[in-house]
């Protein structure tokens, strides 16, 4: 039993002192890896229709070898898919829409099958992708221009492209956003107040008519008007047709050719001013030109009229009975929104309210001080700060509902009518229009509407404007 004993011993010491004699004996040298200059996070540029060529450098001391294969990836997520090419430059005709898109460089080295990443972005660009897009009424017939950024103007683009006018009396100008995308433009949707086709819908990277607007419902109602409409987050878009609420259907992919289309007008007993306001997937706030008050609408487009709760924050009104004629609705925060409109003594009256699910708070009704400069042609433009400009023939005035100061902007127009006001950027530049021309104003902190830019060269007046910068 001792001998046993002893044997165990004797033969664990072995193994312990061939296992510390071991240690360290080993040298691992790794896998030289390349060196891939040129396009670790990237951005390259590329024109639709014209050649993306990345050249990216490598270094190695097998680079001469066939040991490499280059993988290149790039991923297209409003089409759910990914395009891949083979080689050690990617060279291709560009042919995506615009917008961004994510990259991936793989390189494989076959002697060790060690794989290495690189990231990289391209932007697809067309010559539409910055610069502005703008609807005009040249005696009555509607216009579209582009901008570029170099200021020189390309006019009448759509009659030059499709042979054909755009329908009469120029209303609106909507820049739809790829769904959950709103930096990316994919079309431009261009609403007249004529036709039996009066509006039409527009590729934003080839200004190419893809459909009017009646190819865009399921079932076409017999009277088509377009009077106003909004995008929306989801890329569809919501707002007044022939005086109802339309919205964009969202149950199919966002690349299927049915999303976006429009079912129904929402059923009521109603007819909508063009001015609304629609706060994505939570409410909307109408009024109604039939009974001449406000109604509201769920964030699916369910009517509810009238069914709210009026909640006074101060003197409050009677939103069910406003005692007024609409002029113009704005949403500014979710403290502020501003109704104008003018009263059965003639004066324009301005309202504060804001709103919240079923819930109607309303601050005050009173005379507008500015009710003797509002005219019909009247233009309006106002940004979240409470600020609010408004156009009386060829000037524009600054107001200040906290204070009720009313202030004339510095800028002249020489006798012409302002034919528009947009606010663009950060809120501290407002653009206006008169006949054959824009004006870019400085409205920030300090200034008075001192004159930045004027652009000149537009075929008409100006009714809206796209500012596009990618």
């Amino acid at each position: 039993m001792k001998q046993l004993s002893l044997y165990y011993l004797l033969l664990s010491s072995v193994l312990l002192t061939a296992c510390y004699e071991d240690l360290g004996n080993y040298d691992y040298a790794p896998p030289e890896e390349p060196i891939v200059t040129g396009i670790r996070d990237s951005v390259f540029v590329a024109y639709i229709g014209d050649t993306l060529h990345i050249v990216p450098g490598i270094s190695h001391s097998l680079a001469e070898t066939d040991n490499f294969t280059f993988n290149w990836q790039i991923v297209v997520p409003q089409e759910a898919r990914a395009e891949h090419y083979e080689g050690p430059e990617l060279k291709i005709l560009f042919g995506l829409k615009p917008g961004q898109y994510q990259g991936l460089l793989t390189v494989t080295d076959h002697s060790n099958e060690m794989k290495y990443f690189y990231n990289f972005e391209i932007e697809g660009r067309t010559e539409f992708t910055q610069g502005m897009v703008v609807l005009s009424d040249e005696g009555g017939h509607a216009r579209l221009s582009f901008i570029k950024p170099d200021n020189s103007v390309l006019p009448d683009l759509y009659e030059g492209i499709h042979g054909e006018p755009l329908p009469g009396k120029p209303l609106q100008l909507v820049a739809v956003n790829e769904a959950w995308q709103p930096q990316t433009i994919v079309s431009y949707w261009v609403l007249c107040g004529e036709g039996e086709k009066p509006a039409v819908i527009l590729d934003a990277s080839t200004m190419i008519r893809t459909k009017y607007i009646n190819d865009n419902f399921f079932d076409a109602p017999a009277t088509l008007k377009p009077v106003a409409l909004k995008p929306t987050m989801s890329g569809v878009t919501t707002g007044v047709i022939s005086g109802k609420l339309y919205t964009g259907t969202t149950s199919t992919a966002p690349f299927g050719p049915l999303y976006g289309v429009f079912g129904n007008g929402s059923a009521g007993d109603y007819e909508l001013s063009p001015h609304f306001i629609y706060q994505d997937f939570q409410y909307y706030i109408g009024f109604d030109e039939k009974q001449k008050n406000f109604v509201r609408f769920e964030g699916n487009g369910a009517y509810f009229g009238t069914d709210y709760t009026v909640i006074p924050v101060g003197e409050g009104f009677d939103p069910k009975n406003p005692g007024i004629d609409l002029l113009y609705m704005q949403y500014l925060n979710s403290n502020a929104s501003f109704a104008f409109g003018k009263g059965a003594d003639g004066q324009v009256y301005e309202l504060k309210f804001s709103n919240a699910a079923d819930m109607f708070f309303t601050s005050y009704k009173k005379v507008f001080p500015g009710s003797e400069l509002v005219t019909e042609n009247t233009k309006w433009a106002a940004n979240p700060e409470e600020i609010i400009f408004f156009s009386s023939g060829d000037k524009i005035f600054r107001y200040n509902p906290l204070n009720e100061e009313l202030k004339t902007l510095s800028t002249s127009f020489a006798g012409q009518e302002v034919s528009m006001l947009r606010f663009f950027g950060n809120n501290d530049l407002l653009l206006a229009a008169t006949e054959g021309a824009l004006y870019i104003l400085d409205v920030g902190t300090g200034k008075n509407g001192s004159l930045v830019q004027k652009i000149e060269g537009i075929p008409g007046a100006p009714v809206d404007v796209v500012v596009r910068d990618m």
